[in-house]
């Protein structure tokens, strides 16, 4: 745990962190969100809440308390004011029947440098596919072995590639093609969309960009025009090289995509705050 906070949420209660254990987020089914917190202000809540819910309906799990978590990590914030970092909650089922315990806690959370925002950053390739991309359960042996590439190579992500040799998804991100002024990603019920996902294309859908849903093979990396990943934690960041294929990080259109969605954070801090 961080040793920067104070509190975690247990059910609706503020706990002293110190009580904090693994068996509050360990059973047979782990259902969870990770939301990004700047200025004390939880980035894109109600969002996050939404697919947290549908998550649960999908896997057929008993409800939370939706409204319960809301307030409850208000309250963590008020409490525990944060500059930046990141929340988890967690939903843990210790059988498909029990009634779940939810814990909302912050996590260590790392955050692309100047660098990486200017200059772009590496990611790599492994063969993965998601059991069911939809439900955003926890799916340890994909982590430990995206883990096991970015420790080894010190690439920033993995992009996933199917049995069809086609780049669905990053571990923990989703990914986005350009060519010919148009953004290629894969269709949205064969990847987890991401919160940041979705706001990307809602912001595509207000600028007139063109998003074909399509997957793109790896053989067809070195004809496009360039990349980006999309996630809770990188916002936009344009990719330089997959894997030995290096791509263009001068791209207008990623450049465009990324100044709104930060007015859309810009936005979302100044609309929490006036209703505090």
């Amino acid at each position: 745990m961080n040793t920067n906070v104070q509190y975690f949420i247990k059910n609706g209660d503020l706990v002293p962190i110190n009580l904090f254990c693994n068996d509050l987020i360990e059973g047979h089914k782990i259902i969870y969100e990770v939301i990004r917190v700047i200025e004390s202000t939880p980035i894109f809540l109600t969002d996050h809440i939404n697919r947290l819910a549908q998550s649960i309906k999908l896997a057929s799990l008993p409800p939370s308390n939706y409204d319960l978590i809301r307030t409850s990590i208000k309250q963590l914030l008020q409490k525990n004011p944060i500059s930046q970092q990141n929340i988890k909650v967690v939903v843990c089922y210790k059988s498909e029947k029990d009634t779940p315990i939810f814990t909302a806690y912050f996590i260590p959370s790392k955050y692309p440098n100047q660098s990486e925002k200017i200059n772009g950053i590496e990611v790599r390739t492994i063969r993965a596919t998601r059991v069911n991309p939809e439900v955003k359960a926890e799916n340890k042996s994909l982590r430990a072995c995206a883990d096991e590439v970015i420790a080894n190579t010190g690439c920033y992500e993995v992009l996933m590639i199917n049995d069809s040799c086609n780049i669905t998804e990053g571990s923990r991100s989703n990914v986005f093609f350009v060519k010919n002024g148009k953004l290629i990603t894969a269709p949205s019920s064969v990847v987890l969309g991401g919160i940041t996902r979705i706001k990307i294309l809602e912001i595509c859908s207000r600028q007139g960009i063109e998003v074909i849903p399509e997957c793109i093979s790896i053989s067809q990396i070195s004809g496009i025009d360039g990349g980006f990943i999309s996630g809770t934690s990188p916002g936009v960041l344009t990719i330089s090289r997959i894997d030995n294929i290096k791509l263009n990080v001068n791209i207008d259109l990623i450049k465009q995509i990324n100044a709104e969605y930060e007015t859309l954070i810009t936005n979302e801090i100044q609309s929490w705050k006036s209703n505090q």
